[in-house]
């Protein structure tokens, strides 16, 4: 049986979503802080434009230079980082429909945190999806 496809994104600028789905094509990226863990799945990759917001800033302060990870959020997240992530999603107005999934919370870690896309045409990049999962990914802080 042959591997499917993968495109690395190592090179990723900003943060971006996963959508599940089985496209044929899979998407890694180095995840988890120091421990750079190497996640992937099979789906399709969008690129969350957040300009003049910059989501990757934020998220990389919190996790990397913030007191409560220091680099080291490679198991899973709490509420506390969870609602971080929603606040700063929330700051781009077609982002505010994409929530952490709290039901995911252990399977969630630095650039690798499952959401929900509540209403994925808000983004102004999805048209015809209904509400679905997703990770949202970025850099990894390491």
């Amino acid at each position: 049986m042959n591997a499917k496809p993968k495109i690395s994104l190592y090179g990723l600028r900003g943060a971006g979503l996963i959508i599940p789905t089985s496209s044929g094509v899979m998407y890694q990226n180095q995840t988890g802080g120091y421990s750079c863990l190497q996640d992937e799945v099979e789906g399709v990759f969008v690129p969350l434009d957040d300009e003049p917001i910059d989501h990757y800033e934020a998220l990389h302060e919190f996790f990397f230079n913030g007191r409560k990870w220091a680099g080291g959020c490679d198991r899973c997240i709490d509420e506390e980082t969870a609602d971080f992530i929603d606040a700063t999603l929330a700051r781009f107005p077609g982002h505010s429909g994409i929530k952490v999934d709290r039901n995911r919370l252990t399977d969630s870690h630095e650039a690798w945190v499952h959401v929900t896309l509540f209403d994925p045409a808000s983004t102004g990049l999805l048209e015809g999806f209904e509400a679905t999962q997703g990770i949202l990914t970025w850099p990894n802080s390491d």
